[in-house]
């Protein structure tokens, strides 16, 4: 059944962490949100919070973004949003409208319209089925939503194509966004799971290439992990680290002219790590699971 296939992905894709939040409103949330054409990822935008503003009466959180650290390291306002009773409003800042981004109280067959940034105009969504995640003995109600794309919501963090882009794809078709990591005070609780970063940016085809020769076995792993590096044809010198999910460097070393590395992984607790591996030309990341 398509949706229990989605609950799947949803289950796989939420870290066992410990949950800090689950309010959408929450000061130290922060999105990373792929923006591609629908082939090839062409910057990846940050959104968060960055304190509040008034605007009619109501208190908001100012939400701002950075659309590529590549280009710049700028964050500019873009929204103002409040958080009532499980339903989500939104200020965008070329307005001082007020418009329902989410409404997280959605029972299969009620429907709600709702707001995305680039639509002109709320869209009808209903609500096809709900579940339950649990992560560390808290539960969040996810929602299922009856478009062509699939959509979910995930309560306190919104929809999997990024926190401002519910219903998006009712009226944007020419670019597909998609939601790579959900943090909560720069704590990794969500990350996708066809996803090999945090960040993902333009790649010549070479690093492309790169990304999809090396290989990390066994994954998960339990004990061990085998690296094994693509051939370049001009030696392996370079640099590797394991990062955690809170972004901490947990070892590190450096690779001459060998094509594998075994990495010992006794020490380290079960999660999610990302394996990354710097040269004088490229820079590849990969992601591996422990697991006992």
């Amino acid at each position: 059944m398509q949706v229990k296939r989605l609950l799947i992905t949803v289950l796989a894709a939420i870290l066992t962490l410990p949950v800090l939040s689950q309010q959408f409103t929450d000061q130290h949330n922060q999105w990373n949100v792929a923006n591609s054409n629908g082939w090839t990822v062409k910057s990846t935008e940050m959104y968060r919070y960055s304190g509040d503003t008034l605007i009619l009466g109501n208190n908001y959180r100012k939400m701002v973004y950075q659309p590529d650290s590549s280009i710049s390291t700028e964050w500019y306002y873009i929204a103002a949003v409040r958080e009532e009773n499980g339903y989500v409003y939104g200020v965008f800042n070329r307005t001082e409208e007020e418009c329902l981004l989410y409404d997280f109280n959605l029972l299969p067959g009620e429907s709600a319209y709702i707001q995305s940034i680039w639509c002109s105009g709320p869209t009808q969504v209903t609500c096809i089925d709900t579940a339950s995640v649990e992560i560390n003995g808290t539960s969040r109600r996810v929602i299922f939503l009856n478009d062509t794309f699939e959509e979910r919501w995930t309560e306190g963090i919104g929809s999997h194509f990024g926190p401002l882009y519910a219903s998006l794809y009712m009226c944007v078709t020419d670019i597909y966004h998609h939601l790579l990591c959900y943090y909560n005070d720069n704590q990794l609780l969500y990350m996708d799971p066809d996803a090999i970063s945090c960040y993902e940016t333009n790649v010549s085809a070479q690093q492309e290439t790169l990304n999809h020769q090396i290989k990390l076995w066994p994954n998960p792993a339990a004990m061990e992990l085998q690296v094994e590096l693509p051939d370049m044809g001009s030696g392996y010198s370079g640099i590797y680290e394991a990062v955690n999910s809170s972004g901490m460097v947990i070892l590190s070393g450096t690779t001459g002219n060998t094509l594998h590395l075994y990495i010992n992984l006794v020490s380290f607790p079960e999660g999610i790590y990302l394996f990354r591996w710097q040269t004088y030309n490229s820079n590849i990341t990969s992601k591996f699971i422990i697991s006992r």
